[in-house]
């Protein structure tokens, strides 16, 4: 019972400072969502049409940041993220979870 115990605080604590378990990377419109990162001007409308045809409703936020220019993708990994101004930095979200990942530099995304 207490090896349990131990165990159970050991797996929260590591998921604690691990930032969690990753959700969204499983996810199947993770893809298709990050493909933003690499897009250029000409390829983007094809982009947003076939994000957009997934019918998946957590797209739509994903199409307004676009559009309102809160969409970026963080240089370290390439993670398409939602990015809100806080004074000189920027609050990073998961455009998926809607996990908050941070504040970050503008240099960083």
């Amino acid at each position: 019972m207490i090896y349990s115990f131990r165990l159970f605080v050991f797996t929260v604590l590591f998921w604690t400072i691990s930032g969690g378990p990753t959700i969204a990377a499983d996810d199947p419109l993770c893809p298709q969502i990050n493909v933003f990162a690499s897009a250029d001007i000409q390829t983007l409308s094809k982009q947003v049409e076939g994000v957009a045809a997934t019918g998946d409703a957590r797209v739509l936020p994903v199409l307004k940041a676009l559009a309102e220019g809160r969409l970026y993708y963080r240089k370290s990994d390439r993670l398409v993220v939602f990015a809100d101004k806080d004074r000189r930095r920027l609050v990073l979200t998961d455009p998926l979870t809607d996990e908050e990942l941070g504040t970050v530099k503008k240099r960083k995304v």
